[in-house]
């Protein structure tokens, strides 16, 4: 008797996306809306936590590693090392932008994320943020997590 086996393959996509940006600016809230759909008034500082996510696309599971970074200033030698690898990261300082250039070992897709686009006053504007973009080539979008505002089809 002729038996025939068929071997699944099973190639899983990975990214790994870091949020990066200064204290208090959402990162956390953030990544809380994106995995669990979740808000909270609570806002406590982050030292560095890594979060995993399965997302299908095209009928292919893909892992997605959300780093949430440090805000503060003294943490930022921590910070980089999250970027090293990272696939995709959101940003709001030109500062973290260099950081991000200078320290990722391979070619990254930038997105810049406004978030808090549900308060009266801002510190950005729509327009400050859209030609800032169009100058660095990267993606924008503005966003509330406390509105749960969807994010734009993340990069993985």
């Amino acid at each position: 008797m002729k038996q025939s086996f068929q071997i699944k393959s099973e190639i899983q996509l990975y990214f790994e996306l870091a949020f990066l940006g200064t204290s208090s600016v959402g990162k956390t809230s953030l990544i809380k809306q994106y995995e669990r759909n979740e808000f909270s008034m609570k806002s406590m500082s982050t030292v560095g936590v890594a979060q995993f996510k399965t997302v299908i696309i095209n009928n292919q599971d893909v892992k997605v590693q959300l780093w949430d970074t440090a805000g503060q200033e003294r943490f930022r030698s921590l910070t980089q090392n999250y970027y090293r690898g990272c696939d995709a990261r959101f940003d709001q300082i030109n500062s973290w932008i260099a950081d991000f250039d200078d320290k990722c070992e391979r070619p990254a897709i930038k997105m810049l994320l406004g978030n808090k686009i549900d308060m009266q006053t801002r510190d950005v504007s729509t327009e400050l943020g859209k030609a800032y973009s169009k100058r660095k080539n990267i993606i924008i979008q503005e966003v509330s997590t406390k509105q749960k505002t969807p994010m734009l089809k993340l990069p993985c």
